[in-house]
């Protein structure tokens, strides 16, 4: 066996500043809504109320209703039942017939309420804003993913 070297470690996960909770002190504005909505696909299935992108455009166009709404789950830290809600569907991975048996080859896909996705992004951009993460960061975050820090660590080892 060889020596080893003189690899210290990644060093300690650092915080990289203090959370700035002023990003929650605004209300959510219009403008808000109509940037998540634009970004928002619109083929994007309805959950289980049914709502879609397309309905929350046509019956309100300025988005000052569902700015209300949201203020009111805001504020209130209480949304309502009705768009808790959740269905799930299983979508099989593969075509192969004797594949259909096997319920490894099944995978649940749960579906929100439209309008909790669309609020949960405005809360989770805020929070975005709110925390700084540490830049090693790369698990469920809008970024390239795991592969860099993959790659980094199949380079070390």
């Amino acid at each position: 066996m060889g020596k080893l070297g003189n690899f210290q470690g990644l060093e300690e996960f650092q915080i990289k500043g203090k959370a700035n909770n002023s990003a929650f002190r605004d209300l959510i504005m219009a403008k808000e809504i109509k940037k998540n909505i634009q970004e928002m696909s619109n083929s994007s299935a309805p959950g289980p109320d049914g709502i879609t992108l397309g309905d929350i455009k046509k019956m309100d166009p300025d988005y000052s209703q569902t700015m209300e709404i949201f203020n009111i789950w805001l504020t209130s830290g209480n949304i309502p039942d009705m768009v808790r809600g959740c269905r799930t569907v299983i979508i099989l991975k593969s075509t192969t017939p004797e594949r259909l048996r096997n319920v490894n080859n099944w995978r649940p896909m749960t579906i929100g309420s439209i309008l909790l996705r669309l609020f949960s992004r405005i809360l989770t951009a805020r929070l975005t804003k709110a925390c700084p993460l540490n830049p090693r960061q790369r698990g469920f975050i809008k970024a390239p993913g795991c592969s860099e820090n993959l790659k980094l660590l199949q380079t070390l080892i």
